[in-house]
């Protein structure tokens, strides 16, 4: 079947002086429909005239307008059709006429309106509001510029204006007065086609589509600055291009995916010398040799065609008391230290970078990370060994640690794709479908033993006898093997990155769920800390049992979710994964893709006997609280770029359409920066901790709060959070002082 041609923009055709008032006055009308007699009216015509027939049947025809007959509802049937505007956006929404000379006492309540052009013909009279009138602070005699709204005026209303003689009254909005030194109103308009002539208007105010003359060098989707001057004829709406006519081009470079990771202070590729350091470790490492013990094992691994950073492989083997599976993960520490070049390098990268399917930057170097640091079938590899051991029911069997855990080397089967492993079980190969059984009898242990009435996902993982669940074999074993080195570095009281998905420590929501707590019952309160960065994982575990015996879970559960963070973070205080459903995670799934996962593997290496070159540093609690709040400030950082990336187009017309102060919304904090949204765009903006100390504010990392310090202000301290919204100063015409934010910027203090 033929491909669809995807359909050009509707290129705006000609139309008649008749048509084009007919067209507007349809549009100016409250309401979303007109019957023939009230239309015919604007313009001073009867509904029977061959005039007004021929403008509406061109209008119809030329697909600008849509006839339909109104149902009827048990009445009888009504076969007078009415008419609307089929793209009203397309219609210009505003107009420029004149002011009265005099303003009488007349003008209590309306202001009616003097058109000029091609307008003069309509007949509609246009009002605004007196209260409006005096809003703006026009004069009389002014031209402005006049938006329509969907205000429709009651009849008691238009029988009380004195002047009602014309056969429509439409009251509008003032937008802009013209005045000596403002001749005119600069707009932006984004182009609708290449090559034509014709830009769409780009505003809050102001709707529809204008005509450039003699610009066929328009290009589509970029936005130009146009202006509005006293000349301007909605009827045949011509503008002029500004002086500095283009102001977005999504082509430019400083628009491109590089250029804002500049500013975002995000490394593109690793320097020369951290390349060398990669290549001779990938040429000297070595030799690995797997034992003749792991020969009889069938390991694979699973990803997408053409994946050359494989991180991850397992094997899966049932025999008589049940199942083993072993989970197979690059040991990255095998080949660097942290006191080399890569670790300092993987640490400011911080993890991979992304862009589609396309890696901007990897963790470490492709040389190693595609290379002998990847699982690739035939190659001999150091690994991380993660063992799990199941009855035939599918019940997890408690192991200690070093059944857990162990180091290794191992040769990998094959390397198969999805849809390879799918075909191989519906070929019955018994070295797949094993997996498939597995997976089977432990979704049904999960759905026999769990009392929650709660989605799938849910039941499986908070499923401790049967484990960590997910539909794709792949992520199971990868939540199951972090749950585990969370599991393990929590119970020997290690300092770790923990993937923590818990409650706010921003007193705002902490303090607030300890009182709603103490509503409930003052004993259930006191098990919480009294600070929120002090609380952990274990605290909640026992704070929900006390509540299920003293018959109050549901109640506790409610206040803890509410006062739960909506995103994850990196913290070297285990406070457990709310949205998994486990006491600790702790990623080590990916160390040539996460820092994280480095340290953590790091860290069980070292609690096995195998000793890391610099390990040491990572014992010291606060040196791996400094490590997850880079952490967690580079990944907001990415979180900026992909939004910056997707909001270029809102920030070039918050550039040209903003206020000098914008309010912003707190929508994420780490230990050393914040990211903003522009209420009135839906626009982000980044601040590290130079560019906020540059406004006068700190972090408080503890309360994950912005703080404004009295001696900035000579008032009393103020903190903002998470939701609160702060006035941010923009200077626009300046570059910023920083690479890192966008705009020459200042937060106001309240």
């Amino acid at each position: 079947m033929a491909r669809k041609r995807k359909g050009k923009p509707q290129k705006r055709q000609s139309l008649s002086q008749t048509e084009s008032l007919l067209l507007f006055a349809l549009n100016a009308c409250p309401g979303s429909s007109l019957g023939d007699e009230k239309w015919a009216a604007t313009i001073g015509l009867k509904p029977t005239s061959r005039r007004f027939k021929n403008a509406r049947a061109t209008l119809i025809r030329k697909n600008y307008v849509e006839q339909k007959v109104p149902r009827s509802y048990g009445g009888p049937s009504s076969k007078t059709p009415v008419y609307s505007a089929k793209k009203p956006e397309d219609i210009p929404s505003f107009f420029v006429a004149d002011l009265p000379k005099s303003i009488t006492a007349q003008n209590d309540k309306f202001i009616s309106l003097d058109l000029k052009g091609a307008m003069q013909d309509l007949d509609v009279n246009f009002v605004i509001r007196t209260k409006d009138y005096h809003k703006m602070s026009l004069n009389p005699a002014q031209a402005a510029v006049f938006a329509l709204q969907p205000l429709r005026l009651t009849q008691e209303e238009i029988d009380s204006y004195k002047d009602n003689s014309k056969a429509v009254t439409i009251c509008v909005q003032p937008v802009y007065g013209f005045l000596r030194n403002r001749d005119a109103l600069h707009v932006i308009g984004s182009a609708t086609r290449k090559g034509d002539e014709s830009l769409r208007v780009v505003s809050d105010d102001l709707k529809g589509v204008v005509n450039i003359g003699g610009s066929g060098h328009l290009k589509r989707d970029c936005l130009y600055r146009f202006k509005i001057t006293q000349d301007f004829d909605a009827i045949k709406p011509a503008v002029q291009l500004a002086k500095q006519e283009e102001v977005y081009n999504p082509h430019a470079p400083d628009n491109d995916f590089s250029h804002l990771m500049d500013r975002l202070d995000l490394i593109k590729e690793h320097e020369a010398d951290v390349k060398a350091e990669a290549k001779q470790i990938q040429d000297n490492s070595g030799p690995f040799v797997a034992p003749k013990s792991n020969d009889n094992k069938f390991i694979i691994s699973i990803d997408d065609k053409g994946t050359k950073c494989i991180d991850d492989a397992f094997s899966l083997c049932k025999h008589a008391n049940g199942y083993t599976q072993e989970t197979y993960l690059i040991a990255v520490p095998t080949f660097f230290g942290l006191n080399s070049d890569l670790y300092e390098a993987s640490l400011k990268a911080g993890q991979s970078l992304y862009a589609g399917t396309r890696t901007v930057c990897p963790t470490i170097p492709y040389v190693l990370s595609h290379g002998k640091s990847s699982l690739h079938a035939g190659q001999d590899c150091p690994v991380l060994v993660v063992r799990s051991e199941y009855d035939n029911d599918g019940h997890l069997l408690d192991l200690d640690f070093d059944e857990c855990f162990r180091k290794d080397i191992i040769r990998v089967s094959k390397n198969i794709t999805p849809e390879d492993f799918k075909a191989a079980i519906q070929a019955n190969d018994k070295r797949y479908t094993v997996y498939q059984d597995f997976m089977d009898t432990r979704r049904a242990l999960a759905q026999a033993t769990s009392h929650q009435k709660l989605p799938l996902h849910a039941i499986f993982n908070n499923c401790s006898e049967a484990g960590i669940i997910d539909s794709n074999i792949v992520a199971d074993r990868m939540l199951h093997a972090n749950a585990l080195a969370g599991k393990w570095l929590n119970k020997k009281g290690l300092a770790a990155g923990y993937r923590n998905y818990g409650l706010s420590v921003t007193p705002a929501k902490y303090d607030y769920a300890r009182f709603r707590l103490n509503h409930i019952a003052p004993e259930l309160a006191a098990i919480l800390p009294v600070e929120g960065h002090k609380c952990s994982a274990e605290d909640l575990k026992l704070l929900l049992e006390a509540a299920d015996k003293a018959g109050q879970l549901q109640q506790v559960q409610a206040i803890i979710q509410e006062a739960t963070l909506d995103r994850s973070q990196y913290g070297a205080i285990n406070k457990g994964h709310s949205e998994i459903g486990i006491d600790a995670y702790a990623t080590v799934s990916s160390a040539a893709r996460r820092h994280v996962d480095y340290i953590n593997q790091c860290l069980i290496f070292s609690e096995l006997g195998h000793k890391v070159d610099g390990v040491d540093a990572l014992y010291d609690p606060q040196n791996v609280q400094n490590i997850c709040n880079h952490l967690n400030d580079v990944q907001m950082r990415q979180s900026a770029l992909f939004q910056a990336s997707r909001q270029r187009q809102k920030r070039a017309i918050m550039n040209e359409t903003s206020q000098s102060v914008e309010p912003a919304i707190i929508k994420d904090i780490s230990a050393s920066s914040i990211l903003f949204e522009y209420e009135n765009y839906s626009v982000s903006e980044y601040f590290n901790t130079q560019a906020l100390l540059d406004s006068g504010f700190v972090i408080d990392p503890e309360r994950q709060e912005l703080v404004a310090p009295s001696y900035f202000s000579g008032k009393a301290e103020q903190r903002y959070t998470y939701g609160d919204v702060l006035d941010i100063r923009l200077t626009k015409d300046e570059k910023p002082a920083f690479a890192s934010s966008l705009f020459k910027t200042q937060i106001l203090p309240k």
